[in-house]
């Protein structure tokens, strides 16, 4: 029923672009100033049958956790915007790795963090100043609690059936034991060095894995489901980010088994490393 569904969805995308072969330009989702800080930026969808539509926190509150996000708020999908700090996430790239490549793919792993309008959520006073400039900080350092995009075990009816279905939510970047995340920024001095985010001992569950596909676009597999001792027991492989039947802004997101090349394939948007040590076919950056 879904590849189905996919299939046709997919060609009406194509229709409405006015033929194959025809994409239509990203539209900057994340704010300007988040695309401004080092590894801040967000991703859009490759599908624009429902408009151009971007990874997003779905239930804000500024009054939680200082805007930070809260503990199984849900991850999906909403109309792209320039201005609208809900699409607006900092990558952390595993710190065992070089900036922008190895991990599954070659392309490295990051834990996605969301910094709404382009805020960390630290006390980087308290954090342990490194000699290259950058700042590590451990749950300790916190001002307000970080949220990341992780998945969560689900069971909801569709089509009259109870399924399971991992669900995209944020949950507390520190939930797994000795995580710390490095803080880059530039080192001293006019020209400084770029140094991008890195996070160590990330969680799994919390951990993603861009891979190239036809487009030229990304997948984005979670590491975590893509083993089947994190999956509960339940079958299938290389879970990757996807939404919920093609739908529209406000629709809640999942990681979903790999099926073909018909889950959803994503631009990512950022100005910094390390997204622009990608082929810039796989990346946007609305300052350039």
């Amino acid at each position: 029923m879904r590849i189905k569904s996919k299939f046709a969805a997919g060609v009406f995308a194509l229709l409405a672009l006015g033929g194959l072969g025809i994409v239509a330009s990203p539209a900057n989702a994340s704010t300007l100033l988040c695309v401004a800080h080092e590894s801040c930026g967000g991703a859009d969808l490759a599908f624009t049958g429902h408009g151009q539509l971007s990874l997003a926190a779905l239930n804000p509150d500024n009054t939680i956790n200082s805007g930070f996000g809260y503990n199984n708020e849900k991850v999906g999908f909403t109309t792209s915007g320039a201005s609208n700090g809900t699409q607006d996430f900092t990558v952390f790239q595993d710190s065992t790795e070089r900036t922008g490549l190895d991990g599954v793919y070659g392309h490295g792993n990051y834990t996605v963090m969301y910094t709404r309008g382009g805020n960390l959520p630290f006390d980087l006073s308290k954090g342990t100043k490194n000699e290259d400039g950058s700042v590590t900080v451990t749950a300790d350092d916190e001002t307000s609690i970080p949220y990341c995009v992780s998945v969560e075990d689900t069971y909801p009816t569709v089509n009259g059936k109870v399924v399971q279905r991992w669900s995209l939510v944020l949950r507390n970047c520190f939930a797994w034991p000795n995580t710390e995340f490095v803080i880059g920024g530039k080192t001293a001095g006019a020209g400084g060095t770029e140094l991008p985010d890195k996070v160590i001992n990330p969680n799994l569950y919390q951990l993603w894995a861009p891979t190239e596909v036809p487009g030229p676009f990304l997948e984005f597999q979670d590491v975590a489901l893509n083993t089947a001792h994190f999956r509960h027991g339940f079958g299938g492989h290389n879970f990757v980010m996807d939404d919920r039947g093609w739908g529209g802004s406000g629709t809640w997101g999942i990681a979903y088994p790999e099926n073909d090349q018909l889950n959803q394939e994503f631009t990512i948007i950022g100005c910094t490393e390390p997204v622009t040590v990608f082929n810039t076919a796989y990346y946007n950056c609305p300052q350039a």
